[in-house]
């Protein structure tokens, strides 16, 4: 199988698994912050950012460098995934207790304490299956993942449900978080033993040592990118409350599910960029720009379509009690607009073995956001968290892109620019114009008209056009 087939078809499965669990993420989030409140759907987003934070310590990266290595060399599988195996136990250990000694630190109603307990189990189980998925995109195997991103899906979704019918508290939705990972982490690990390597906790001092030391890169780039996207949400619940923290992930969950695309298409492309890095740097070049541009021309229309029709979304998804969030999520589509361009340069970086490069651009933009929320929180509550975050994907975009061109030069030009701008125009006055009748039928007639500018214009090459013409009967 050439590398277009297998990039087909592992962005086929997960790209069915994200479509799935992108709607049932919906689902269960519209449920529940309706049948929760902003107050009470506060403090279950607060628990998943406060545990967010420091759950990057379980992985520290070697998620990522296990990825690269086997996907270089499949015979070392059985060595990363037993050292990497044995890391991770003395890791998550470390985890919960810094866990719990923080929020007991903090302080907090017992409520909350109790919740954040729960998702600390639910980042142990998440931890250990993420590696098992690490294995598997090695492999180019990603329909696995993909049945565990399903499961996981119709788990939570049934959960809530249920949790909704038996009139759960805050801390019973909590516990469902942690049963479905759990659940998850089983069938990972199933799949792992089945298909691919019996995982055997082993201690090699020095083989650990050095994997610590490249993984370090990775893990203070997931440090410093999981501060910054969740450090608002936990300042704003002690600065603001947990009302502030409901209308603002409401706007937040529903822009960052849109990452699913750039994050199943980088899935796929990771491996197969870490092989050309190492057998055309042409291909691997080409690849980047395609990649960049793609990203460009799939999040432009969704940035203007949410700009214009925000308070009807928002009405649509949550009803009237989460208006105030319509101004949030006017802003944080910009965040996710540069965090999709962000993808194509960290991954290209990444896989070129430029890790360090990638972990300093992020800890600088980690700090920057520190600041911003803490300066703007107070004056404009979860206005100003909304604007640290875009604030900081455009910093982030800054650098990353002036460092990934400085090795690759796209071919991205001012007259491309020209072509993208004026399709979204016309997306814009279909999204206007079709919006006084029906929301839903906007959304799909700017989506149809944006579909043709963009192909009518040119704005992909002929090789391109070609490319996806190859691809898209494979993926569908």
């Amino acid at each position: 199988m050439n590398t277009v087939e297998t990039l087909a078809r592992n962005t086929a499965a997960l790209l069915a698994a994200n479509v799935l669990n992108l709607g049932l993420g919906l689902v269960y989030t519209v449920y529940v912050a309706r049948f929760l409140g902003a107050a009470g759907f506060g403090t279950l987003s607060f628990a998943l950012a406060f545990t967010g934070v420091f759950g990057v310590v379980a992985d520290f990266g070697l998620n990522a460098l296990a990825t690269r290595e086997i996907a270089r060399d499949r015979s070392l599988a059985a060595k990363y995934l037993n050292n990497v195996a044995t890391i991770k136990i003395v890791a998550v250990v470390v985890t919960v207790a810094m866990i719990a000694g923080t929020i007991n630190l903090l302080g907090g109603s017992q409520q909350t304490i109790e919740v954040v307990y729960l998702f600390a189990l639910y980042v142990v189980f998440t931890s250990f299956a993420s590696l098992f998925y690490a294995v598997f995109q090695a492999f180019e195997k990603m329909e696995y993942q993909a049945i565990g991103i399903t499961l996981n899906s119709v788990l939570m979704v049934a959960g809530a449900l249920i949790g909704i019918h038996q009139h759960f508290g805050v801390t019973g939705f909590a516990v469902i978080y942690a049963v479905a990972a759990a659940a998850v982490l089983v069938y990972a690990f199933a799949a792992c033993v089945s298909k691919f390597v019996v995982p055997r906790p082993q201690i090699n001092k020095d083989f650990q040592r050095d994997l610590l030391k490249e993984a370090l890169p990775f893990g203070l780039s997931a440090m410093f990118i999981t501060v910054y996207f969740y450090i608002d949400s936990i300042i704003l619940f002690f600065m603001k409350g947990d009302i502030a923290v409901g209308w603002y992930n409401a706007a937040y969950r529903l822009v960052y599910a849109l990452s699913f695309l750039p994050n199943l298409y980088f899935a796929a492309v990771y491996p197969v960029m870490s092989r050309l890095w190492l057998t055309s740097r042409s291909a691997l070049g080409s690849a980047y720009g395609s990649s960049f541009k793609l990203m460009l021309a799939i999040i432009f229309p969704i940035t203007i379509v949410t700009m214009l029709l925000a308070g009807k979304i928002v009405s649509l998804v949550y009803g009237e009690g989460y208006a105030a969030s319509t101004a949030a999520l006017q802003i944080l589509i910009w965040g996710i607009f540069f965090a999709y361009l962000n993808w194509a340069h960290s991954t290209v970086l990444n896989a070129t073995n430029r890790q360090r490069v990638v972990a300093a651009i992020v800890f600088v933009s980690m700090v920057l956001n520190i600041g911003l929320n803490l300066f703007l929180i107070p004056r404009w509550s979860y206005i100003g968290a909304s604007t640290a975050m875009v604030a900081t994907e455009f910093f982030n975009f800054t650098f990353l892109l002036w460092y990934a061109r400085s090795i690759f030069r796209d071919r991205f030009s001012l007259y491309g620019g020209v072509k993208l701008v004026g399709s979204g125009a016309l997306t814009a006055l279909a999204a206007i114009y079709i919006a006084r009748l029906s929301i839903v039928l906007a959304v799909v007639c700017a989506a149809a008209v944006y579909t043709a500018a963009i192909f009518l214009s040119g704005f992909f090459s002929k090789e391109e056009r070609s490319m996806m013409r190859s691809v898209l009967p494979r993926i569908w």
